[in-house]
């Protein structure tokens, strides 16, 4: 169905046609719902791309992208092709995030966190410590990388830090995007502490990532993440695992979104060389 409705619109647009009947529009002989408005929306999007043509530059014709991959080569799974196929499409209908995140706030949450700031109520804060902690476990273990022992102390340390400030919490945001920012910061305190400089070496986490998939048959994507330097690390889990965008990276991590993109590209690229067994990577 995707594909006909896009040519059936796609034609008109190109003969200069200013209206197309279809796309987002209702009438009785069409069943309609929010998933197809979703679908119309993506269709329309690519239709106005095709009409206003595709911007010739160093980076559409991508010839260093080309020699990298080689005839025969998987263009589908290079990072360039998914970066370039995400400003294509990318739904804006409809809120992608869980219900627990799309909901600021939670009137529940509210009541438990009160209490907990007003009489240290301890089942309101068993509750709300129940409810949050394994995926903030999950987060700061994916963060610290190597150093990941550790992340039940930063869980820890984030509730600390979390009850002594319930105060200063405006419910601008979900509770629970709060709590993870908490735990980014510690994160990040504990990696600068670290000897090892913020971002690592790629090269020495290539060659450790060698050194163990020389005694396996594979390194497993987990542990290519951990082995990540920080930098790098940081922005391919807030970016492709927690679904941030390069500006809100930019203002957690304090850099520009520039360098959030970079170190992502970077970190894609690393984890395509682990998980392929390649100690080779270009450095830019």
């Amino acid at each position: 169905m995707g594909h006909e409705k896009t040519l059936t619109g796609l034609i008109p647009a190109l003969a200069g046609a200013n209206l197309i009947y279809g796309p987002g529009m209702l009438e009785s002989g069409i069943t309609f719902d929010l998933a197809q408005l979703v679908l119309d929306c993506e269709f329309a999007r690519m239709i106005k791309h095709t009409v206003n043509g595709i911007s010739v530059n160093e980076e559409t014709i991508a010839l260093g992208v080309i020699q990298e991959i080689g005839p025969f080569g998987d263009f589908l799974a290079h990072t360039h092709t998914f970066e370039h196929m995400r400003e294509q499409s990318r739904a804006e209908i409809i809120d992608r995030r869980c219900p627990l995140e799309r909901q600021v706030l939670c009137p529940v949450e509210h009541d438990h966190a009160r209490a907990v700031e007003r009489r240290g109520d301890e089942q309101a804060f068993r509750e709300l410590y129940r409810r949050h902690t394994p995926r903030l476990l999950g987060f700061v273990h994916r963060l610290l990388g190597r150093s990941g022992a550790g992340a039940e102390d930063v869980v820890q340390e984030t509730w600390i830090r979390a009850c002594e400030n319930l105060r200063r919490f405006r419910w601008d945001s979900a509770f629970s995007t709060w709590l993870l920012g908490i735990g980014l910061n510690l994160v990040r305190e504990r990696q600068r502490r670290n000897s090892r400089a913020e971002h690592g070496s790629l090269d020495e986490s290539l060659q450790l990532a060698a050194t163990i998939g020389s005694s396996e048959e594979r390194i497993d994507l987990a542990r290519a993440i951990k082995l990540l330097p920080d930098g790098y690390r940081l922005a391919l889990v807030l970016h492709d695992i927690e679904g941030l965008k390069h500006a809100e990276i930019a203002e957690r991590l304090g850099i520009s979104s520039g360098t959030s993109k970079s170190q992502l590209f970077s970190a894609r690229r690393a984890m395509r060389a682990m998980l392929q067994g390649s100690t080779e990577v270009t450095h830019d």
